[in-house]
């Protein structure tokens, strides 16, 4: 990721931009909000492994489809955020 840390400000924003497209799309596509936040950014930034994706789908729509719980979307991106920063076992 420290590819990115040079980037002007556009460019960041047209990467961000890039990553948002692409997840509306795939929710249109494929559903599962959780694991297309994690999809757009693994296919925008890279270094998501598709393990991370396998594993959100169980948290789509607040967890299990329930709407009663935290957000599939807010739950993918603490995924990737995880993915890259969290804590080893």
């Amino acid at each position: 990721m420290d590819q990115f840390t040079n980037l002007s400000e556009s460019e960041k924003r047209e990467l961000v931009d890039k990553a948002y497209q692409l997840g509306y799309e795939y929710l249109q596509r494929y559903g599962n909000c959780t694991q297309c936040v994690i999809a757009a950014i693994q296919d925008v930034f890279g270094s998501i492994d598709d393990a991370v994706i396998k594993s959100g789908c169980a948290l789509a729509a607040g967890y299990g489809l329930t709407s009663r719980a935290t957000c599939g979307a807010l739950n993918g991106a603490g995924m990737v955020i995880s993915s890259l920063q969290g804590r080893d076992k």
